[in-house]
């Protein structure tokens, strides 16, 4: 795939110009105007090529002889910036890459390396349940979860989310960094500010620091808002072994998926709408599906070779549009969005974009109701989908004693709480 923006900055921040010529861009990956990976270029050189649309900064590419492409260059787990101006914009200096030093060898408490599975919904919330305020919230909507997790697991009553909206909140997850480590001053970035390249890093990230410490890591489902390039960091800095992802996420029926392991490598496939895998084409079925795929093999290595695993599970319910699966649609035809003490509630003492919202109206209130029905109806595939990979878990009695499985969500949710509508923003 070309790009014209990317042929028109290859002749001044590719070089030396000599050696990068237009034709290293030939059947290139180009996602969001950021060069990713070569395909059997002709000449074995470092590209450096700017990105100016997004953070206006250069990224260093370096050619692996060993993956034959033009891998990202880091440097203490950051990405390796050419100094320069572009557009008027002052570049950071270059970061002097330096050779990855190897981790330590963990000497886990319990004498031996956990499994992991880590489900992370998107937008819900537990505190706005059927009445009002309380404290299961939507997982309430979830028989499967409450019987199974919340009754016979532990409950982390104070897990605050420090920047509570999406791309931050999931780069802060997978990472352990607070906001100013993965966004301004210090990095700023093109995910709603956030440099999310700390997430997919092999020395930054969740994924590649399990990965370098012997775990099969599985990714599966939505990772952050700019998931076809962060799911292409991921492959570039071999921070996983497996991915098997939506690529349009919004999209509750979206057709191409993004797939990747260590044998075939990655390529994007696209459902067939008449007779998909899996008899549906509605996501978190789909995600459940691919998650137990590899989570059987996975196990399998478990028992024979003694490596451990680490699953992510990222479903998009009930993210708006929080489309229903077709089987749940009518569920809760009859729930209300729960009108809390704070709600429609007028607040002068408060910050300007909270005392400066309007009164919400009956319209509104009537359309809240219809997306509280939905959101709770979303979250039922969702419930199949951790209740599956119980089930699966279970067959094995060893491994199910050896594994965490844990539930959470990027952030909260509102619905009218001080006229601030129906959004998120919320810890």
């Amino acid at each position: 795939m070309e790009s014209p923006s990317i042929l028109g900055y290859a002749n001044e921040w590719l070089t030396p110009p000599a050696q990068c010529e237009h034709t290293i861009l030939h059947g290139q990956a180009v996602l969001h105007s950021s060069f990713h990976r070569t395909v059997a270029p002709d000449i074995q050189a470092c590209c450096w090529l700017c990105n100016t649309y997004i953070t206006r900064r250069c990224r260093v590419w370096q050619w692996s002889n060993e993956t034959q492409l033009c891998e990202l260059a880091e440097s203490d787990g950051h990405p390796v910036f050419h100094p320069g101006i572009v557009s008027g914009v002052p570049l950071r200096d270059r970061f002097i890459p330096k050779r990855r030093a190897p981790l330590p060898d963990p000497k886990p408490p319990l004498g031996f390396k956990p499994n992991f599975v880590l489900f992370l919904a998107d937008d819900q919330d537990r505190i706005l349940g059927r009445e009002g305020y309380d404290t299961m919230g939507s997982l309430a909507a979830m028989p499967q979860l409450q019987r199974r997790l919340v009754n016979e697991g532990a409950f982390v009553e104070h897990f605050y989310v420090n920047t509570p909206i999406c791309c931050p909140s999931r780069t802060e997850l997978l990472t352990g960094r607070y906001f100013h480590n993965v966004g301004p001053p210090r990095m700023p970035g093109s995910c709603m500010h956030v440099d999310t390249s700390v997430a997919s890093s092999n020395e930054t990230g969740l994924f590649g620091l399990l990965t370098r410490v012997g775990y099969a890591v599985g990714v599966f489902g939505k990772v952050t808002n700019d998931q076809e390039r962060v799911l292409s960091e991921l492959v570039a800095s071999k921070s996983v072994d497996a991915i098997d992802s939506p690529l349009n996420y919004n999209d509750y029926d979206g057709l191409p998926y993004f797939r990747y392991d260590r044998l075939n490598g990655a390529r994007v496939e696209a459902l067939s709408p008449d007779a998909p895998e899996f008899g549906t084409t509605y996501q978190t079925s789909q995600i459940g599906n691919r998650t137990t795929r590899w989570l059987r093999r996975a196990m399998a290595d478990t028992t024979t070779h003694g490596r451990p695993f680490f699953a992510y599970v990222g479903p998009h319910a009930p993210h708006f549009p929080a489309e229903p699966a077709p089987w749940h649609r009518s569920t809760f035809a009859e729930l209300r969005a729960p009108i809390t003490p704070n709600y429609n509630l007028s607040s002068p003492g408060k910050a300007q974009h909270v005392r400066q919202n309007p009164p919400l109206s009956a319209g509104v209130l009537c359309w809240q109701n219809a997306h509280f029905r939905d959101r709770w109806a979303s979250l039922l595939a969702v419930d199949d989908l951790v209740g599956e990979v119980l089930d699966l878990l279970s067959r094995d009695v060893t491994i199910l004693k050896k594994t965490y499985v844990l539930y959470t969500s990027d952030h909260g949710y509102k619905l009218g709480q001080w006229r601030i509508g129906t959004s998120k923003q919320h810890p």
